[in-house]
């Protein structure tokens, strides 16, 4: 069933569970201008799918009363969800308030440690008195 003779096909899958029948319906679309016929007239819920379908693949489904975008801004190019669609490597932003830290002097660093150490000490001492 799936596959075909052109790049893109589209699926339906109707279903009655009070008749127990099922139907798929599958449209060959044209490679270099996708366009199928809308049912929103006969499935009401079709509208927001085929309206998801034209903004993520680029579908055009004729006679649909609003084709707009959903999920992607306005001046958005490209159709994210095909194949060909190029993926962008994500730009590194540094983290706000981020403080870079250098490696103290080993004698800066003997110092602090002996200042740290006395302070300690100190209060160890005035503590257990």
């Amino acid at each position: 069933m799936a596959g075909g003779e052109t790049r893109f096909q589209v699926f339906a899958r109707f279903h009655s569970p009070r008749r127990k029948l099922g139907v798929t319906v599958k449209a060959d679309l044209d490679d270099e201008a996708p366009t199928v016929a809308s049912i929103h007239d006969i499935y009401f819920g079709a509208e927001w799918h085929e309206r998801e379908t034209w903004e993520m693949y680029g579908f055009v489904f004729e006679g649909h009363p609003d084709l707009r975008h959903i999920y992607l801004p306005g001046e958005f190019e490209g159709f994210p969800l095909r194949k060909d669609f190029p993926l962008l490597a994500r730009e590194v932003k540094p983290w706000p308030g981020i403080v870079d830290v250098e490696d103290l002097p080993a004698a800066e660093e003997a110092r602090q440690d002996a200042a740290i150490n006395a302070a300690q000490e100190g209060a160890e001492t005035e503590g257990g008195s």
